[in-house]
């Protein structure tokens, strides 16, 4: 079943995922509904810089933003991200109020997420993503139809990047990888990580996972060969977007 996460559950949307013949996004950054995510790294001058995408998730009037991203795009400490890192979007910096994130924190390719609740609303034009949430039978299924997916870029001069997810097989499943994770065909680039992954759901867009970066998978003839590996919204995630949604409202 796929859900569509709303600030406190997750209610049933749909099974399938339509083509994704959304118009390009206008607009740059926020604007786009992806903000730019910098970490100081353990030596002087030194920063990590991954992306965020902004999600909606009916927070009303409060005065806050929650962010899903990747967590080895954060410093490794919990307690130097509200310290080292800060949220770029609009010309502006705004600094980072709590984190949610698996156990492992990115020991292994199924921690590898972050939900981040933004001390402060976004200022300007700022267009959330709506969130939905895979269970892992939805998402076996849709990656074995190859379901159409997009890497959404924060640039709107970018050529859209429309692709497939992967059928998981046997050989994905045992090269290493952990947890509930997603393969498809986009292409992204070099600090790409924490960008969102979008389907269609009833003619809107909805994030269904946050882009990790790519592997090598072995083809059917042999050779090695690059995929995109995303982390699909999941239970934990759902929950942690739960928490920053109630934390929120408060």
């Amino acid at each position: 079943m796929l859900l569509a996460c709303a600030a406190l559950a997750c209610a049933p949307a749909s099974t399938a995922l339509e083509a994704t013949d959304l118009a390009p996004r206008t607009g740059f950054s926020a604007e786009c509904g992806i903000v730019l995510l910098r970490c100081r790294g353990g030596e002087a001058n030194i920063w990590r810089v991954s992306r965020g995408a902004v999600l909606d998730l009916d927070l009303g009037n409060a005065d806050h933003d929650v962010i899903l991203t990747t967590a080895h795009g954060l410093s490794p400490r919990r307690e130097a991200v509200h310290r080292d890192c800060r949220i770029l979007a609009g010309g502006r910096a705004y600094r980072i109020e709590a984190a949610w994130r698996a156990a492992g924190a990115a020991s292994a390719t199924g921690d590898d997420w972050a939900v981040l609740f933004v001390s402060r609303k976004l200022k300007g034009d700022v267009d959330r993503l709506r969130p939905a949430q895979l269970t892992v039978d939805t998402m076996l299924r849709l990656a074995a139809q190859e379901s159409p997916v997009r890497l959404m870029s924060r640039r709107p001069d970018l050529r859209q990047r429309d692709c497939n997810l992967l059928p998981i097989d046997d050989a994905m499943l045992a090269s290493g990888h952990d947890g509930l994770i997603m393969f498809y065909s986009c292409r992204g680039a070099p600090g790409f990580s924490g960008s969102p992954i979008l389907a269609t759901i009833e003619g809107r867009p909805v994030a269904i996972g946050v882009h990790l970066g790519w592997s090598f998978e072995r083809g059917e003839d042999g050779r090695l060969k690059a995929v995109s590996v995303g982390h699909p919204i999941d239970a934990q995630i759902a929950a942690a977007l739960t928490a920053a949604a109630l934390r929120a409202r408060q």
